[in-house]
């Protein structure tokens, strides 16, 4: 029974060196340079960046699609316009316009 229950520690011991390695391999890829932290977060930025403009953009497609899909077409407002009042007067071989 001791080789199964020394097999059993052995595994159990392996098991978790393997869950373990994950995380330090992890802070060995975290550079200490200040250089190469704020270049790292310079990408960061500029993903966020991009992920924002595609949901941006990708809300007003949806927002589009919604007004199309309405169908609730509500044309312009009829709007008085004024029209010039103007008069052409022929004096001579000239042509004079008076507007109002």
């Amino acid at each position: 029974m001791t080789g199964r229950s020394g097999s059993r520690i052995a595994g159990a011991a392996l098991a978790m060196a393997m869950l373990c390695a994950p995380a330090l391999a992890v802070d060995i890829l975290i550079p200490n340079d200040p250089l190469a932290r704020q270049g790292n977060r310079l990408q960061i930025q500029n993903l966020e960046n991009r992920l924002r403009r595609q949901q941006f953009q990708q809300q007003q497609q949806n927002l589009r699609e919604l007004d199309r899909d309405s169908g609730q077409y509500q044309p312009p407002p009829a709007v008085p316009r004024v029209t010039p009042n103007c008069r052409n007067q022929v004096y001579g071989s000239r042509i004079v316009t008076n507007c109002r």
